[in-house]
């Protein structure tokens, strides 16, 4: 049985990919684990680029908002599950970023998704700015 914080994280990742496919990306696997590494919840392709995306999601932002999840630690392990992906299917030599879609879904409302792009500077990832998506 999932909890609620489950349910709140597929919800979140069920919007992010309706944005994606709406917006021309291929979805090439969800929830990819990588691992002692983790789980990449996104990986699409859009043209020739590969874009993994992690999706945060929350009801209540009280306590800060989805993106502030994302945290330095968390971008590392990130990263090297974006390795690991890139190694195991010999696309080291591919284009590619990390996307953060962050989602308010307050009970009773519609959600609010925001969209970050993000480029790959050597080994760290810098997110540069979002937009809001429908």
């Amino acid at each position: 049985m999932q909890t609620q914080r489950q349910k709140l994280g597929k919800r979140g990742e069920d919007i992010a990919v309706r944005y994606l496919k709406k917006n021309t990306y291929t979805i090439i696997e969800q929830n990819y684990r990588a691992g002692k590494y983790g789980e990449i919840d996104i990986i699409a392709r859009k043209k020739d680029q590969l874009v993994f995306v992690e999706v945060k999601a929350k009801s209540d932002t009280q306590f800060g908002d989805p993106e502030q999840e994302l945290t330095y630690f968390k971008t590392k392990k990130l990263h090297r599950a974006i390795q690991n992906y890139l190694f195991k299917h010999s696309l080291q030599d591919r284009e590619w970023r990390l996307d953060l879609i962050a989602i308010e879904i307050p009970p009773c409302h519609p959600a609010r998704p925001r969209r970050y792009v993000g480029e790959a500077e050597g080994s760290h990832i810098n997110l540069r700015h979002y937009k809001h998506i429908h």
